[in-house]
């Protein structure tokens, strides 16, 4: 994953949904909720859904990971499609 520390009490991708339940309950209680989420953020929200799917109404997930381990995923070559130039200004 990305560069930023973590909290100690999560050791690892499978147990990122249930830090992100217990935040989600201490903001909203027990009020249903509506989730976006892009990239790796997919992965805690499909466990989300598949734990509490009464109280997510809306769900959408854009390019989610499906597999968190980038050894076990097969991915295409990464292509530019469009380069710009960079804006220097004045």
């Amino acid at each position: 994953m990305g560069t930023s520390t973590g909290a100690d009490k999560i050791r690892n991708a499978d147990e990122m949904p249930g830090f992100v339940a217990g935040f989600i309950n201490s903001v909203i209680g027990d009020k249903n909720y509506s989730l976006i989420r892009y990239s790796y953020g997919g992965y805690p929200a499909r466990a989300l859904a598949f734990k509490m799917p009464r109280r997510i109404e809306k769900l959408f997930m854009l390019c989610p990971v499906i597999i968190p381990d980038k050894r076990l995923r097969t991915l295409p070559e990464h292509t530019i499609i469009m380069k710009r130039k960079v804006f220097k200004g004045n």
